[in-house]
This record gives structure tokens, sequence and C-alpha cells, in this order.
């Protein structure tokens, strides 16, 4: 047995090349001709016969010798290796030469400095010509290797995605009943960090100046430190603001990232970081760090791509439960500077202001109702049908001398931001590029975050007014939501558009056949939901009163 790996200067089992004096024959032509590398050993393990893939492997891996090994002692060669492979070869090819065993095999690495290669030995005796013989086979068995590794390392990768994926399931599960934000990110965080491969989750936002702070964690409370003292700066440039910008699931493998240089130095691999939203509105960010290899695959980021996502809809719905049922609620004055919003288009347009009368979330976004005295319905129609953020602008009417309009908005709009948080917007007034606003947000609810929302959307925004007010009575919340249950979404979403239209208005400041375009239906369309749905009103109203 001969050494084919000198370069680290240890003996590695492997072919041993050989001359011999059969060239010419049919039979050495024959055994030649052969891919697998083979020896012939006599009895006391000297080598009298290799073929031509042996002495080929042995030339192509730079043995320096004469690449016949014929009469060298293959046994010898093993007993003076340092490996375990070669002293176990060495024992079991004996065994076969003295008659203890029929065949002997072992599999063994034979690495390059540039390849990895396994083998497989295999040694059998024969008799010829009245003498014992040892043939010794290697098989090259690296493409069976790589596809046993491959299989193992993705069933740890499904391993690990089961694991994932049943986490998520349980702390999704835990969410059901939770009636505050605090507990809400507190269950994912010690859930998350009580799962083998979490070394430390978090949840994090921006504040109201601009800062990063973790509002929640568990796990490595030393590693949690570390971060919540990075400078607002550091996380700008980390996977960790980019998720906060709404970006994501993304995962970090880099020192260069601040976070990530931290959390390699506790002994994590890598970690993601996961955008918490519903609808466009954000709620910060989950990180969750792991000492896990090859964590964070596609299928693990798409379940926590879908654990960001319940968290977002069990917050807005949380902030969204307390502002309908809460005694109490939180009204806030904001001014905003918002020249791509298209109010402000509109306002700067017909050079005058607006006033919103009222808003209400649809599915194809925000349809706001506003109206402006002196604004002239063509520039009203001219301004909205051009811009990039509105899908639908009509005019609803002109009374004393005032333009009543509807349009709905998916984007760039202050008013759409305030919504998608759960927020109610109270009252609004549009001049040029600013928006005066009055937002009724539930008594528990983080108005830095709302802030620090828009901050990172619009040029300017100024808190000016915070305050504690009373809600509406139990009888009024009670019956709206009887109300809610018989009215189908349609007939309540055009109930409410006709109302914010002013249809029921006398006179009418907008016609039948204006709200059913908003909708997209017909005149007729629109005329049996609405009578379906005030019949619905008034049987609510009078059955509870009788």
């Amino acid at each position: 047995m001969s050494d084919t790996n000198t370069t680290d200067g240890n003996t590695t089992i492997g072919p041993t090349p050989g001359d011999d004096d059969h060239g010419g024959s049919f039979g050495a032509a024959t055994l030649d001709a052969i891919p697998t590398q083979f020896a012939v050993l006599a009895t006391d393990g000297s080598i009298v016969y290799t073929n031509d893939a042996w002495r080929e492997f042995a030339r192509d891996n730079g043995f320096e010798d004469d690449p016949s090994m014929v009469g060298t002692n293959y046994l010898t060669v093993c007993d003076r290796s340092s490996t375990d492979d070669a002293t176990d070869a060495a024992a079991g090819i004996e065994a076969v030469l003295r008659d203890e065993r029929d065949v002997y095999s072992l599999e063994y690495p034979c690495h390059s400095p540039t390849t990895k290669r396994w083998f497989v030995m295999r040694a059998s005796r024969f008799d010829h010509a009245g003498e014992t013989f040892v043939l010794v086979l290697h098989l090259d068995i690296t493409g069976r290797k790589q596809s046993e590794a491959a299989v193992e390392h993705r069933n740890r990768q499904l391993e690990q995605v089961n694991r994932v994926g049943r986490l998520v399931r349980e702390v999704i599960a835990s969410l059901l009943d939770v009636s505050r934000r605090e507990d809400l990110e507190s269950i994912v965080c010690r859930e998350l960090a009580n799962a083998r491969f979490c070394r430390l989750a978090w949840v994090v936002d921006r504040s109201v100046d601009g800062s990063i702070r973790p509002r929640d964690g568990a796990g490595d409370d030393d590693l949690l430190d570390e971060m919540a003292a990075l400078g607002p700066s550091m996380i700008e440039r980390t996977t960790v603001g980019e998720a906060l910008d709404g970006q994501g699931p993304l995962v970090e493998r880099v020192a260069s990232d601040p976070v990530q240089e931290l959390a390699m130095g506790a002994g994590c691999t890598a970690y993601t970081a996961v955008p918490l939203t519903y609808r466009g509105a954000r709620y910060g960010a989950l990180v969750v760090h792991t000492d896990q290899p090859d964590a964070f695959g596609g299928l693990e980021r798409d379940a926590f791509a879908v654990l960001g996502n319940t968290l977002g809809y069990a917050m807005n719905a949380v902030e969204s439960r307390e502002l309908l049922h809460g005694e109490f609620a939180t009204e806030v004055r904001v001014h905003v500077d918002a020249k791509h919003a298209p109010l402000a288009a509109v306002s700067r347009a017909a050079d005058e202001p607006l006033v919103l009368t009222a808003s209400t979330v649809a599915a194809d976004g925000l349809r706001l109702y506003a109206e402006g005295k002196d604004v002239s319905p063509e520039t009203v129609v001219a301004t909205l049908e051009t811009h990039p953020d509105v899908t639908h602008a009509s005019v609803l009417g002109e009374h004393d001398g005032r333009c009543r309009f509807c349009c709905v908005v998916t984007g760039g709009s202050p008013l759409l931001r305030v919504a998608q948080r759960g927020a109610g917007n109270r009252a609004a007034t549009v001049t040029g590029d600013r928006y005066d606003l009055t937002v009724e947000t539930a008594s528990t609810a983080d108005i830095g975050d709302l802030v620090a929302q828009l901050q990172t959307e619009f040029d300017r925004v100024d808190l000016r007014a915070k305050k504690r007010v009373e809600r509406e009575s139990d009888s009024a919340l009670a019956y709206w939501e009887r109300l809610e249950a018989r009215l189908t979404d349609r007939q309540l979403a055009i109930l409410e558009a006709s109302f914010n239209a002013g249809y029921f208005e006398w006179p009418r400041n907008a016609d039948g056949g204006d709200i059913a375009a908003t909708f997209d239906i017909s005149p007729p369309t629109f005329h049996e939901h609405l009578r379906g749905g005030l019949s619905k009103v008034m049987s609510e109203l009078f059955e509870e009163q009788s």
C-alpha cells in the first residue's frame, strides 16, 4: 500500500502503481481496461501486479517514484502509516491471507488538497498454480458519499424546517386570546428563546427621535444588552435596519454587519430580521439569532414571514379592538408635510384648502371623502386621475359653492398610514402640502411608533398635542356590533359611502349613479344593495325598540 497523498506528510490508503512484464498479452490488456484500481499481493504482502488504473491514479496524484511498486510490501507500507484506516486495512488483509476470512472491505477517505474523495478497499483470496494470492481493489465511491451527504444535509434542513414550522404554529396559536401588544411581543420572544435552535429573540422599533430601541427580548441577556447599546447610525447599516423599513425576512451571516459581529462574538452563526407588518402598517421587526449551522434557509424564511405577518395582524387587531371597545382613547394632533399626497396635489392645483369629511378602509385602499370651497370639479378630476397613488376619483356634487368628491388612495397619504395602524382619522385639513390631522388611537397604542412611521415616509412630522378622551357608551357599541353582523360587506360599504357622500342630505349632495361608479357597479345594483342595507338598519332599530 502506498502514500498517494504526500502533501500533508500522512500515509493514506490508496492504490500503488506498478509496471509488469505482461505487456502485449490479452489478459494484461483486459485487466488494464478495467477502470477499478487493483493490485495482486503474494502471501508475504508484496505486490506482484497492478493494473493501469492503479498506476494512472498514482501518476495523477503526484507519486514521485517509479509508478510501479511490484515487489514493495503493501502490508509494511500500511504498518508505517499513522492512520487508523491503514492499520485496519493491514489487519484485514492479513486475516484474509491466513484464511481466517474470505473477504475484507473498508471504506476510507483519500482527500487531496483540492478534492474530497472516498474509496472502498476490498481484499479477497484466490489460488493460482498452487500459490495463494490476495486481490486488493480500490473502488471510487465519491459520488455515492456526496449523494449520501446531500441527502443527510437535506434531511437536517427538513428537520429544521419542521421544528421552525411547529414553533411558528405554536406561537401563532398562543396569540389568539392576548389583549395587550406587550404580551404579544413577550410571548413570541420567550417561545422562540425556548426553542433549541434559537439563542436570542427580540422585537425592535424606531423611537420618535429616530433612535433604535428593543421593546422586548428573551434568551441571551448579555447579548441583548449589547444590541440595545448599538447606536441608530450603526443599526441603519444592518439587516435589522432593512427589516424596519419593511424588507424581508432577511438573513445575515457576515461579520461586517455590526449586529452580526456582536452575535458572532457570542457564538451565533446567523440571524434573521422579520418585518412586522399588516396592510402596509409597520410595527417594528422581530430579530432571531441562532448558533445552528445552515439555519434560515428558504423554507425557514417563509415560516418566519408568516410569523411576522401574523404578529403584525395581531398587533393591529389588539389596537383596533381597544379603540372600539375601550372606555377611553388617545386623541393626537399632528402636522405632516406631504407634498406628494393626493389631497395635497388637489389643494395646490386649486390653491384652496380641503377638508376631509370621512374616510373608509376598503379592500382596494382608503376611500376618502373631501370637499373644498371654490374648487372646480374639473381641477379635482384632472389632478386625481393622473396621480399614481389614486385608483378612482369622482366628483359627488356641488352645494353652497363647495365641491364634494371621493377618491380611493393606495399609498403616499398620511391618512392611509394612520388608517393602516388601526387608528381613526377624526378630522383633517389640507392646505397646500400640509396636513393638519386629528387622530384617535387606542389608549394603549404607542404614539411614538405611529409618529416614527410617518417620519420615515413624509418630509416633516410634528406632534402638536395628545390627550385622553372618553369613548362612546357600551350600548351604542353593542348596537353597532349587532348591525355589522347583519349587514353584508357590500351593504355596509354602500351605506357608509352614501352617508359620507351626502346622499341622504336634502337637497341631495350626491347622485346614486355617481356613488355606484365609485364601486364600479350599475345604478340598479347600487340601489338594490342600498335598500337591502337600509331595511336591515331599520329592522335592527325598531325590532330592538319593540
